[in-house]
Parts: structure tokens; sequence; C-alpha cells
């Protein structure tokens, strides 16, 4: 469902992957992610095929004008989780309140995994 902004002369519909791409690009710039979310092998087929699924671990719900955000991210081993999620959280909020002027009234983050150095 886009969020519905009305002014004086008309409405602007802003669509969800919009804003999913928003938020993406919020979170990729914040220290410590390492990814976000866990990619699957149907993921990696629809990329061969020319679809973009990676942003399908960041959820997008609008009632009326509130958006809530459900981002799922892979944290880098030794860093203060709660800190990260912090600045992840803020750096959504500011960046959507610049881009498309809404006010956010949740974001959720749930962090998956820790990365280690084993798996790199």
């Amino acid at each position: 469902m886009p969020l519905i902004m009305e002014n004086d002369i008309g409405s602007i519909y802003i669509e969800d992957v919009v804003i999913q791409k928003i938020v993406g690009v919020s979170v990729v710039e914040s220290y410590g992610v390492v990814k976000k979310g866990q990619k699957h092998s149907i993921e990696e087929l629809l990329t061969f095929l020319g679809f973009d699924p990676s942003y399908k671990d960041i959820k997008i719900t609008v009632n009326d004008s509130e958006i809530i955000v459900d981002i799922h991210i892979v944290l880098e081993y030794g860093i203060k989780i709660p800190t990260v999620c912090q600045n992840i959280i803020e750096r959504v909020k500011y960046n959507l309140e610049v881009y498309i002027g809404s006010n956010i009234y949740y974001v959720n983050i749930f962090v998956e995994d820790i990365r280690t150095d084993s798996y790199l």
C-alpha cells in the first residue's frame, strides 16, 4: 500500500519499493552492518534473471500517514549491538524525513546473526 500525501493541488503516491530503497541505502551506510538479512538460493536465481530481491529483508507497512519499518540485518562480531541498532534507527528516520517528508513512528530491527572471522 503506497504512502499517500495530500496537498492543495493534488496527491502524491510513494510506493513501498521507494521507501525500501531509501531504508536499504541507510542500512548499508551504517557501521557494523555486514549485510541485510539472509540470501537464499531462490533470491540468487531471481537476481540472475534480472529481478531485484535485495530489499526483501526490509518490510514497509503504511497506515494512513504512519510508516512502520522492519529491518533484518547481520552484524559483525565485536560491536555493540544496541549502539549500532540505535544509529541505524536514527539514520533511517532522518533519511526518510528528508527524502519523503514523513515522520516514522516505528523502526524495528531484527539482528539475525553475528558474522565472525571464521565466516569471512
